[in-house]
């Protein structure tokens, strides 16, 4: 599945359904994966977790066995369908996000020029836009005294407490894993905002054992990504039913903080 462009069910896009995977047309597939636009990612959550369980349905129904599914979700920022922040938000390096008040505005307004105009230095978020931000050292040391901003509190449409109770009792219930990884570039202001959405507002709530992972977007960590789920699946599928199976470490390709 894909999810982009819209921010409703609409943006949600079953580009290949269950198959295996000798049948499996990669380029075909990977020609339709192109990100871009807003990130519907309440709405991709809920059709994950029906596709799931119509694969399901159709396994008892030939009365075939099956393991506990795995949704493997992969996105480039945060979800603009669950999450609306109310107040304009700051993200200063090192990855601390401050609300921007009257304060804070005074701050900014009254730093002496900031020279070096050509390197942002923050970025401010707001109804899904960012704006870079110029700031000294010492403005931002003393905003960095600030306390962080609750991106949770920001999560609290019906599309949010719907996905979170779908996804909690499937969980709950050992129907399906979601594994949520957050693919980007040291620094970037998506990614920050993304892996910070998904474990305060998400994770926290469904899976707190299970946090969102962050994957460098370098060719050599999607590659190491892919192997160790490979590997990971196999030994599954090999294991006995009930049996725990110790997988092997992500720490190869996955890194369980942003920086």
């Amino acid at each position: 599945m894909a999810f982009g462009g819209s921010n409703d069910e609409n943006g949600v896009r079953l580009v290949q359904d269950f198959v295996p995977v000798e049948k499996l047309d990669v380029d075909y597939v990977s020609g339709l994966l192109i990100p871009g636009g807003l990130t519907p990612m309440g709405h991709a959550l809920l059709k994950a977790v029906e596709a799931v369980e119509r694969r399901k349905q159709q396994y008892k129904e030939q009365g075939i066995n099956y393991y506990r599914p795995w949704i493997w979700l992969i996105t480039d920022g945060y979800p603009t369908d669950i999450f609306t922040p109310t107040d304009q938000l700051l993200i200063l390096p090192g990855n601390h996000i401050i609300v921007v008040d009257d304060e804070v505005k005074k701050m900014i307004q009254e730093q002496p020029l900031y020279q070096n105009m050509s390197n942002p230095t923050a970025y401010t978020y707001k109804d899904a836009g960012t704006v870079p931000v110029y700031l000294s050292d010492e403005v931002i040391n003393r905003l960095r005294q600030r306390p962080m901003a609750d991106v949770a509190k920001y999560c609290s449409n019906d599309l949010y407490n719907t996905v979170v109770s779908r996804l909690k009792t499937g969980i709950d219930n050992k129907k399906f894993i979601l594994w949520p990884v957050i693919v980007g570039k040291p620094g970037e202001l998506d990614l920050v905002l993304g892996f910070m959405v998904l474990r305060d507002c998400i994770m926290s709530r469904v899976d707190p054992t299970r946090p969102p992972v962050w994957l460098e977007d370098t060719e050599q960590r999607w590659s190491a990504m892919f192997q160790w789920l490979s590997t990971s699946i196999k030994l599954t599928s090999t294991s006995r039913p009930g049996e725990t199976q110790k997988l092997p470490d992500i720490s190869g390709w996955a890194q369980i903080k942003v920086v």
